[in-house]
């Protein structure tokens, strides 16, 4: 994790892992705790946390299937 250490902003984050396939937003109480980023292709789960402006967590593994085909199921069609 230290070598993202560099990034402090949720822009520059996006800037360098790029848009993620499924970004998700955990709130409590109306503040902005975090986003959950999930990259399909590289089977990856970033984490970012709001209060503390940097990355807390990389999973490089396949979120769960059912979470998977959830999402794909609200993806919009390329025909």
């Amino acid at each position: 994790m230290s070598h993202f250490y560099h990034l402090t902003s949720y822009e520059g984050f996006l800037a360098t892992f790029g848009r993620p396939d499924r970004a998700r937003k955990d709130e409590a109480y109306g503040d902005l705790m975090r986003f959950d980023n999930y990259y399909w292709g590289a089977h990856k789960y970033v984490r970012w946390d709001a209060w503390e402006h940097r990355m807390s967590l990389i999973n490089f593994e396949v979120p769960p299937r059912e979470t998977q085909a959830r999402d794909r199921a609200r993806r919009p069609s390329a025909a």
